[in-house]
């Protein structure tokens, strides 16, 4: 299996959408530590879209601190653009199991 696809979880959202991890950066000691960009399957062209519910190009993004389920911890759909200010590049596989279960389960809502 392509690791790339494999490392790119998709699920069913609550509205029947298909979506999928897009990016993920880690900037580590801040409170947002993590941050998730999605794509979103087009059922009318077959294609992957970012996800993005503005008109200006921003993506709708999950930004997490270490610990999203504590009663101190963040976890917050926003909006962003994709760069370096928001971290360093790392894969799904490299999140620690607490957050890839975190954003599957978010992914669903």
């Amino acid at each position: 299996m392509n690791k790339k696809i494999k490392e790119r979880p998709a699920v069913r959202d609550e509205q029947g959408n298909i979506c999928r991890v897009r990016k993920i950066w880690d900037k580590p000691n801040t409170c947002d530590r993590y941050t998730v960009t999605f794509d979103i399957y087009n059922d009318k062209t077959g294609e992957w879209e970012a996800w993005s519910d503005y008109a200006d190009g921003r993506l709708t993004c999950l930004g997490m601190s270490n610990d999203p389920c504590s009663p101190q911890g963040f976890s917050q759909f926003s909006s962003c653009t994709e760069g370096r200010h928001l971290g360093k590049r790392i894969a799904f596989s490299d999140l620690p199991e607490l957050i890839q279960n975190h954003i599957k389960l978010r992914m669903k809502q």
